[in-house]
């Protein structure tokens, strides 16, 4: 398995997901996701293109929903 990196805002380094660690991370606020990594991003409900995977709690406060995949992309592309 590939080593995957993020970026830890509290303790403000960057770190080293776990090997068990197979779902994605929020890239607003780092949180461990329920999407996994396998997962293809048309299917996604909190994928941002160019900008990568939401948690649903900064999908919700940004857009004011946690389902993307009904919302225009040139809506999401907007902000």
């Amino acid at each position: 398995m590939k080593k995957r990196f993020f970026f830890d805002r509290k303790e403000k380094k960057l770190q080293m997901d776990s090997e068990e660690n197979s779902f994605e991370r929020c890239v607003l606020c780092g949180v461990v996701t329920d999407v996994p990594v396998q997962m293809p991003v048309s299917e996604r409900k909190c994928y941002i293109p160019g900008a990568g995977q939401l948690c649903r709690d900064c999908c919700r406060e940004l857009y004011g929903s946690d389902d993307l995949g009904t919302t225009a992309e040139s809506e999401i592309c907007k902000i």
